[in-house]
């Protein structure tokens, strides 16, 4: 048997990929465009475990190809472009992965799911698509108020717009032709691997570098803040539990604000010895999202699932660690 999984050379889905391998027999085969964010030393090369092919989501041809020459049983989807200021800059990368690659995977999923003769096999697929809780747009601060997976879906910036619409390309694909679909949304996502266009990972290094910390408006924008390992295993019940046509929200309840989190991150550095780094107060970004929260009781009560590290404090010394090594050993790597 084989799972497909896109994007596996990236942040997110490289733990996913590490923690399939965990279990036994299963092919596990990784499509990947290998951006700047993904790296080809994260998908551990394993004889008749693991196949990585190089490749883009949005080629139609490619896809095929591979569905057809690996059939998987399922397919995890976390292939995306994801960053927000990116995605202001300029869009057109973001409406051609997440919109169009997702419409293609879909399209070549549907096509073979449709021709398989065996019905438990038919039965047993799925098609699971990682998206994120900033399709739900933005909460106030100050209120007592989360998002439940019935909330509607009012994303404020490129980037989130083109995950809701893959979302919804993937309902469609399940109300209308009835392919075995299965949507996670995730909150914002910390751990070893990040690239440093993101908060931690962007702290961390700026402190290492001796630069100053640029904080976008006042810093009080809050987060909702979830392990890597925690999403993943969320990830990975959905697929095993899930109920096809259903939304699952995976998120530890750990709110944040900005300011608080670098304060946690640059305590820890001095810890390391690396002096403490001044803030930058700058522009703030636009359409900057004011709060993210989402309730994860469905996926407790229907997955069984919840967070294994509730409280990002306890586990940043642990990321940051991981981070320094990562670049020391890219420095080495660089200086050689």
């Amino acid at each position: 048997m084989t799972i497909l999984v896109t994007g596996g050379a990236g942040f997110i889905a490289s733990h996913l990929v590490d923690r399939l391998l965990l279990a036994p027999s299963e092919l596990i085969v990784v499509l990947d465009k290998l951006t700047y964010a993904g790296k080809r030393q994260r998908v551990p090369d394993i004889v008749g475990r693991t196949v990585f092919i190089h490749g883009d989501i949005a080629n139609r041809v490619l896809v095929r190809d591979v569905l057809r020459r690996y059939d998987p049983r399922a397919i995890i989807h976390a292939a995306a472009e994801t960053h927000v200021a990116r995605s202001i800059d300029t869009a057109q990368e973001f409406i051609d992965t997440n919109i169009l690659g997702t419409f293609i995977l879909l399209d070549e999923a549907l096509h073979l799911w449709s021709m398989q003769a065996n019905q438990a096999i038919r039965r047993d697929f799925r098609f699971l698509y990682v998206s994120t809780d900033e399709v739900y747009g933005s909460l106030p601060l100050g209120v007592d108020q989360v998002w439940t997976e019935d909330s509607p879906l009012q994303a404020n910036n490129p980037y989130s717009a083109s995950k809701a619409g893959g979302e919804l390309l993937v309902r469609s694909y399940f109300r209308t032709f009835g392919l075995p679909t299965i949507i996670t949304r995730g909150s914002n996502t910390y751990g070893s691997r990040q690239h440093p266009e993101k908060l931690i990972p962007a702290v961390i290094e700026a402190a290492h570098d001796g630069r100053s910390i640029t904080v976008h408006g006042d810093g009080r924008h809050v987060r909702d803040w979830m392990h890597v390992v925690d999403h993943v295993l969320g990830i990975l019940a959905a697929l095993d539990l899930g109920t096809p046509g259903e939304v699952y929200n995976l998120s530890a309840g750990c709110e944040r604000a900005n300011l608080d989190v670098i304060a946690v991150v640059l305590q820890e550095m001095v810890r390391h010895g690396v002096p403490n780094a001044k803030l930058h107060f700058g522009t703030d970004r636009l359409g900057n999202d004011r709060r993210y929260a989402m309730s994860a009781d469905k996926a407790r009560r229907a997955l069984g699932w919840g967070p294994q590290f509730p409280r990002i404090e306890e586990e940043l010394p642990q990321v940051i660690r991981d981070c320094l090594k990562d670049s020391i050993r890219t420095h080495l790597k660089d200086t050689r």
